[in-house]
């Protein structure tokens, strides 16, 4: 009788479709209660409760908001200090940003070469960047952005010496 009790207890919780997760933390404590009791095995239980938790964390995934994904790109106006470089540092700077991480191009000017670098924003309007030139100099650092293209960053490069720059707002 017990077995048959048992087996009804776990028809009953794992019948139809989970309308949310508290349905099925309540199926968990149901479950556990018919264990407890002795109405279902231990294998069984296990089982039951390996599905029940799949379930759960489906339900949780499928109802997490996806982050929104976009692709950037473009050319902005940069001012670039660079501690041992007597004169502003100005020009263009080419990105191309996908969901957050971004890779730019800055030529330097005089003909003194090309910057590659990386970018990451984060949430609250941080980031991190890094650049690497083909004139044998490196830097890299933090950043802020407004939400509207305009970034401002600072770091140090290869040889300690600061760098600060400022990227133009979108116009």
């Amino acid at each position: 009788m017990k077995r048959f009790l048992g087996i009804i207890v776990l028809g009953l919780l794992l019948s139809g479709n989970a309308y949310g997760n508290l349905e099925d933390l309540d199926k968990l404590k149901k479950l556990g209660e018919a264990y407890k009791s002795g109405l279902i095995t231990k294998e069984i239980f296990e089982s039951s409760k390996k599905r029940i938790l799949k379930n759960f964390n489906n339900q949780i995934t499928k109802n997490k908001p996806s982050e929104k994904k976009y692709e950037l790109k473009g050319e902005r106006s940069i001012a670039l200090s660079w501690e041992g470089y007597d004169d502003l540092i100005a020009g263009k700077v080419i990105f191309d940003e996908r969901n957050y991480d971004g890779t730019l191009i800055l030529p330097l000017p005089n003909n003194d070469g090309t910057c590659n670098g990386t970018y990451s924003l984060q949430k609250g309007g941080k980031g991190v960047w890094q650049i690497t030139c083909t004139n044998n100099m490196g830097a890299e650092g933090t950043l802020k952005w407004d939400g509207n293209g305009g970034v401002t960053g600072v770091g140090k490069d290869n040889s300690n010496k600061k760098v600060k720059f400022t990227v133009s707002k979108n116009n």
